[in-house]
């Protein structure tokens, strides 16, 4: 297992034990298969391979195992090596490797041997999004495939019960930029899951034209400011949409989920806030 050059305060915030994931496979529902369905169609049609995947920043990594399913061999890797070692005890080692690294630091992957790179829910977390790009570029074969989304936020039919959610959220996010080494870094990470995913900029030297954006069930304006009025940016990131991107913003059905109480309040600690005065009263109004 590679051992990562450097790390960053992700690592503190999501470096946690089995007992953190198994909780958080349990509270943060799965995208519908129809998701993987699109991934993979697009990779075959585009002429795609199915020798190796790289499941990146993946965590507990909840769909290694759908990968797998298509790829002979699959690559995991987080920043957190107790995170890889909770992966690799799940998983197991049969078409699996594992690599505890940044998504920029590939110097340990063999330049083009790549067909697909996979970066489920962690994208925003990647401070320098030039690099980060350079580096899905420099390891993908050409012709490969890179995949990255994000699940968004909860929503709800009763809007008393989301708006107490996002109030919940916000106060999370504001404990967790006080609580960092870095606050305006994870700033700029919550700020990227605003509107709709401003992530992945495509240097036209590196990637094909006719990129798809796709928003589904995200509404006009996409998901709200994750964080309390008073915090803001000094400058805010560029748009990483390029003008050869193609945009879609859709509706499909099949993304509901019913949760009880005490599931939505494990659903919102999956998002590693701590415990403070202020979110014991919203929970408990």
């Amino acid at each position: 297992m590679a051992v990562p050059s450097s790390t960053d305060q992700t690592t503190d915030l999501y470096s946690k034990k089995a007992e953190f994931w198994e909780s958080y496979l349990k509270g943060r529902p799965r995208a519908p298969e129809r998701l993987l369905d699109r991934v993979f169609r697009y990779h075959e049609e585009h002429g795609g391979r199915w020798d190796c995947a790289h499941d990146i920043g993946a965590g507990v990594a909840p769909y290694a195992s759908d990968l797998r399913s298509r790829f002979a061999d699959v690559i995991l890797s987080d920043i957190s090596p107790d995170n890889v070692a909770v992966a690799q005890a799940r998983l197991g080692t049969d078409g699996f490797s594992y690599r505890a690294a940044r998504a920029e630091d590939v110097d340990d992957i063999t330049p083009g041997t790549v067909d697909m790179t996979f970066a489920s829910t962690m994208f925003h977390f990647c401070d320098d999004q030039h690099a980060a790009m350079a580096a899905m570029a420099k390891q993908l074969r050409p012709g490969g495939t890179f995949v990255c989304f994000f699940v968004g936020l909860a929503s709800f039919d009763d809007p008393a019960v989301y708006d107490l959610y996002m109030d919940i959220v916000r106060t999370g996010n504001k404990g967790l930029c006080q609580n960092v080494r870095d606050p305006d870094n994870l700033l700029r990470a919550i700020d990227r899951i605003r509107g709709f995913y401003n992530v992945a900029p495509l240097e036209d030297e590196l990637w094909l034209p006719g990129a798809q954006r796709i928003s589904l069930n995200m509404g006009d304006t996409g998901t709200p400011r994750l964080t309390v009025p008073d915090m803001v940016l000094e400058t805010e990131e560029p748009l990483y949409t390029g003008p050869s991107d193609v945009e879609s913003f859709l509706t499909e059905d099949g993304w509901g989920f019913a949760m009880g109480i005490n599931d939505i309040k494990q659903h919102i600690w999956t998002m590693t806030f701590s415990e403070s005065d202020e979110l014991t009263r919203l929970f408990n109004p």
